[in-house]
């Protein structure tokens, strides 16, 4: 096993919250994952072992380690320790996989069931291989305490591209910070009163129970592309817009029995990275709270709905207050930390999670075998126990459900309602 040598760096405010959420046994757990399915014969585990070693063996953040400080000020808050290389014993593993015709999403769920601890591992990557003999997959998770959707997605292309450098910077950088300006400043107060203001709780609100379960469907690039028109008047929604209002119909066609008494709203991440900081490793995130129109019944409205609130999001620097909370927070003893954390994931601040991961920038390949799909989620915490993740790959986007396992049968439906929204959207915007 590499040895850890003593050159502790203190998580940074964006990595803290994980890291405590964890170390305090607070709801759900922190980790998120990627999914990559690839067409042809599994490699080798020594050989993905090998790729792993050096490819991602550069990257300090894929060497580190959660200790408590021993001694001093800090003593008990949590500190890194950055490995000599990954544990290929402990980092990456094969987990077969039993015939069938749904096998493959069984088994994922079982693996995203197993508990990991960021004393042990920060990351593990399965080989996932099964009675097919042209066609396998790798299943990547993630502590977010060490990186967030935009670094995975990067470090998936340092492995299974050309290998170029991405996110070697120290573990405990600090993030650049933007000064705060007038439409920052201005969404302080708008801020504060949207926190103030609950949300309905929805009836998979609650603690995640024992288990994960996955579920997807695949949305081709020209349907989404589609449905960017489908906004009535000049509006032009974005894509993560189109995401968000084919979320708010799935919820509402699944919940279609159930009256909705109030708001209901999405925690969506926000990349902050600055234009020269495309390729860094971490927690460069922030995030807007969205509130998703499930009472609207026309899909063209819910989507110009959703669009007037990210832009306004945009325009007040939301997502600046909340990175500028969560620095303050980081900085306040550790319990206070587990709070602030526990209110952000709570059903009265957002009932759900809506992650768009950015697509790679090229096809991804590994040891030849080219990758045909990608499929994402975001971790399942606090009062969150259905959560959703949506990319890309190549000409092919993914939308993704994910609840604990008693959830399982919602999740499906939820998976197959969003395939239908996206159809309805592109539909809509058909002359």
């Amino acid at each position: 096993m590499p040895r850890t040598p003593p050159n502790p760096s203190h998580p940074a405010p964006g990595d803290l919250p994980f890291v405590v959420h964890e170390w305090f046994g607070s709801p759900g757990d922190p980790w998120f994952y990627v999914l990559v399915r690839l067409r042809g014969g599994a490699p080798e585990l020594a050989d993905l072992r090998e790729l792993v070693r050096s490819r991602w063996g550069p990257v300090p953040r894929m060497r580190l380690r959660a200790r408590p400080t021993p001694t001093g000020r800090r003593r008990g808050r949590p500190r890194w320790f950055v490995a000599d290389g990954p544990d290929s014993k402990q980092h990456v593993v094969a987990a077969p996989v039993p015939p069938g015709p749904d096998a493959l999403r069984e088994r994922v769920g079982e693996l995203l069931g197993e508990p990991l601890r960021s004393t042990v591992a920060t990351w593990r990557l399965y080989l996932l291989s099964g009675p097919e003999v042209d066609e396998f997959a790798v299943l990547l998770r993630v502590h977010h305490a060490v990186a967030d959707g935009v670094s995975v997605i990067r470090l998936l292309e340092r492995l299974m591209g050309d290998g170029a450098e991405a996110g070697v910077s120290r573990p405990g950088s600090a993030v650049r910070r933007v000064p705060p300006g007038p439409a920052s400043l201005r969404g302080v107060p708008a801020t504060a009163a949207g926190v103030l203001r609950p949300n309905a709780r929805l009836p998979f609100n609650g603690r995640p129970g024992e288990g994960r379960h996955p579920a997807w469907v695949t949305v081709s690039a020209q349907t989404v592309r589609a449905a960017r028109h489908a906004a009535p008047g000049t509006a032009r929604p974005t894509v993560n817009d189109v995401y968000l209002a084919a979320v708010s119909g799935a919820l509402r066609t699944v919940l279609a029995d159930r009256v909705i008494p109030g708001r209901v709203a999405g925690l969506v991440p926000v990349n902050m990275r600055a234009a020269d900081e495309a390729s860094r490793i971490g927690n460069v995130v922030s995030f807007f709270r969205i509130p998703l129109p499930l009472t609207e019944p026309d899909p063209r409205a819910r989507l110009a709905r959703v669009h007037a609130e990210t832009a306004r999001a945009k325009s007040i620097g939301q997502a600046a207050v909340a990175r500028t909370a969560v620095e303050v927070a980081a900085r306040l003893p550790l319990h206070v930390t587990r709070l602030a954390g526990l209110i952000t994931m709570s059903a009265g601040h957002a009932n759900t999670s809506c992650t768009n991961f950015p697509g790679p920038r090229t096809p991804l390949v590994l040891l030849g075998r080219p990758a045909v799909e990608l499929i994402v989620a975001p971790p399942l915490m606090g009062s969150q126990n259905v959560v959703f993740g949506f990319t890309s790959h190549g000409d092919t986007f993914t939308a993704g459900v994910t609840t604990d396992r008693a959830h399982r049968a919602l999740a499906d439906r939820l998976a197959r309602a969003l395939g239908a929204e996206f159809q309805k959207l592109a539909a809509a915007a058909a002359p």
